[in-house]
């Protein structure tokens, strides 16, 4: 949650870009503020990062960087490079969202991102 607003996406890349699949909530009542289709997100089904008025979703490569209140793309963060695409669940602590990434070979690392910029 972030200013009395709850994000998540769902499995929507799927359906060919059909629906939108990262979705804005307002806490008090549960009425959509904003939705929309993620770019090239590999991110859908985890719960997303907010922080500084941003909502980040990984990618392969990046973040999509979405404003956190109009669900706009900002742009396309690329602090690391992952090997794999299956991060699961990301998680955040403050400014720090930790991540699992699957590596070429099956195995795990864990990857971590300063978003306080």
């Amino acid at each position: 949650m972030y200013n009395d607003r709850l994000y998540y996406t769902n499995d929507n890349f799927y359906d060919k870009g059909k629906a939108p699949n990262i979705v804005c909530l307002e806490a008090s009542d549960g009425s959509t503020v904003w939705s929309r289709l993620a770019y090239r997100s590999a991110s859908l089904g985890v719960i997303p990062a907010v922080a500084n008025g941003k909502v980040f979703l990984p990618l392969p490569n990046g973040f999509n960087v979405l404003d956190a209140e109009t669900g706009e793309l900002l742009g396309i963060d690329k602090k690391f490079y992952a090997h794999g695409s299956q991060f699961g669940v990301v998680f955040q602590y403050k400014n720090l969202v930790i991540f699992p990434n699957e590596k070429s070979n099956g195995d795990y690392s864990y990857i971590a991102v300063d978003i306080s910029e």
